[in-house]
């Protein structure tokens, strides 16, 4: 039976390669206009061949689907290039097999998502040719699809990011990317890829798979290591990627006086991996600085994050710790949702608009912290637990903001020169205030509306 199924097979693609066609893409006469039109006329087995030029949103439909297992090449000698709108994928590929070589990339979003299993790209060059898109920025996402090849390829201002597939109605109470992708659920996401040759701004791109106990030192340009043990990477400058270090499915893995800043997605991205440990890091000007995703035993020591859309951000974490951290200048400096047990202790939290927001959390401990001149809000938590020690509040618009809290308990906490109001707590239930210090009386500096179970203790 199965020699019957492999001389199937076999007879199926000599059909496949008897009958493929080359379609030539160009302004000549004879040749198809664009891109998007030649793989809508193409057939699974086609060659499609491009002329020098470029393809624009003048020519072409974007994103371009390629949605069918064709190879898409130049033409001999020529340079084609796909310039991708703003805030546009320039290219998908849906098409199981599909092939893309040679071709050049200028992207102001995202240059190529394969979604698709048994994927090539190879000697392509793919840029971010505009600065001023950089946050949110992938090179490549390689989401939800399985051995994919990317072989010989040069990104400029940007970089791989992997993935599981598209969000849909099954990733339902399961990690995501928001709005995005999910986590990944199926380690084949991430070790089934070839990745060979690669380079990311000069540098080369690192992709590794089960390398256990080594300490690395060798300047690359980004880092993705999965299901690897007992692994340092020290001194490292990653900046200017997309993820400059993405960590999967690992355990006990140190990062060490690393840089990642200036990274479009995250510019340290740890997920699904236990006992890791990020020192003396810097994250800087990316979507996030730091990124934990369903991750036990992380912790985050002596690091900076600052002007970051979210400065250091867990999801589903567990058993977390960031202590001597400064968190500064973000959009959101530090989020946590839908874990538990995590601890943020003696740090210094300012100048975010959002210094601490706290979600879903079965136990949050905030301690020895600094939380101050937050233009909006120090601490808002919702739906959460929250232990809170020996931390300063100062010159924030609203010192904390607990919405549906349970328990929550702030104790030896000083509360300063709050713009609005120190406190406002919504349906809170079994909330404690002991030994606090506010400005003025406590009365004055706190609003309560509904809930139960309130206790002050000067």
């Amino acid at each position: 039976m199965k020699r019957l199924w492999l001389l199937t097979l076999v007879l199926v693609c000599l059909v496949i390669s008897a009958n493929a066609e080359t379609i030539l893409v160009g302004e000549e006469e004879g040749m198809v206009p664009s891109l998007t039109q030649a793989i809508e006329q193409a057939a699974d087995g086609d060659t499609i061949l491009m002329a020098s030029g470029v393809y624009d949103e003048s020519r072409e439909t974007f994103p371009i689907m390629v949605d069918k297992a064709v190879t898409i090449s130049p033409q001999e000698g020529a340079v084609p290039v796909i310039v991708s709108p703003k805030q546009t994928t320039a290219m998908e590929i849906t098409g199981a097999g599909a092939t893309v070589s040679g071709l050049k990339f200028d992207h102001i979003r995202c240059a190529i998502w394969v979604l698709a299993d048994d994927v090539t790209v190879k000697d392509c060059v793919i840029t971010l040719v505009d600065e001023t898109w950089r946050t949110s920025s992938s090179g490549m996402w390689i989401a939800g699809a399985k051995r994919t090849t990317l072989t010989g390829c040069t990104f400029t201002g940007c970089s791989v990011s992997v993935a599981g597939p598209p969000i849909s109605d099954k990733s339902v109470g399961i990690p995501v990317l928001t709005a995005m992708f999910e986590v990944g659920e199926d380690i084949e996401f991430f070790t089934t890829h070839t990745v060979e040759n690669n380079i990311v701004n000069g540098e080369p791109l690192c992709y590794v798979i089960g390398l256990h106990d080594t300490v690395w030192t060798e300047e690359v340009g980004q880092i993705i290591a999965v299901e690897c043990e007992n692994l340092t990477f020290t001194g490292l400058n990653l900046d200017f990627a997309s993820i400059g270090i993405q960590i999967a499915y690992c355990q006990n893995v140190t990062i060490d006086k690393c840089s990642a800043n200036d990274n479009g997605i995250f510019g340290i991205y740890i997920m699904k991996t236990d006992d890791c440990l990020i020192t003396h890091s810097r994250a800087d000007r990316g979507a996030h600085g730091i990124d934990v995703r369903d991750c036990d035993r992380v912790t985050i020591l002596d690091c900076v994050t600052n002007e970051c859309g979210q400065g250091t951000f867990l999801s589903w974490g567990r058993n977390c710790l960031v202590q001597r951290c400064e968190i500064s200048n973000n959009g959101t400096g530090f989020f946590t949702a839908s874990g538990g047990d995590n601890h943020v202790a003696d740090c210094v939290i300012e100048n975010n608009d959002l210094g601490l927001y706290v979600q879903h959390e079965k136990l949050f401990t905030l301690t020895d912290t600094q939380v101050n001149k937050n233009t909006s809000c120090g601490l808002r938590v919702t739906d959460s637990g929250v232990v809170s020690l020996d931390n300063s509040f100062a010159d924030n618009f609203v010192a904390h903001l607990a919405l549906d809290c349970y328990p929550l308990t702030h104790m030896r906490c000083t509360w300063t020169r709050s713009v609005d109001c120190d406190v406002y707590a919504r349906n809170g239930r079994a909330i404690k205030f002991i030994a606090n210090i506010f400005d003025g009386e406590m009365e004055d500096s706190c609003q309560f509306d509904g809930g139960e179970g309130y206790v002050f203790v000067k």
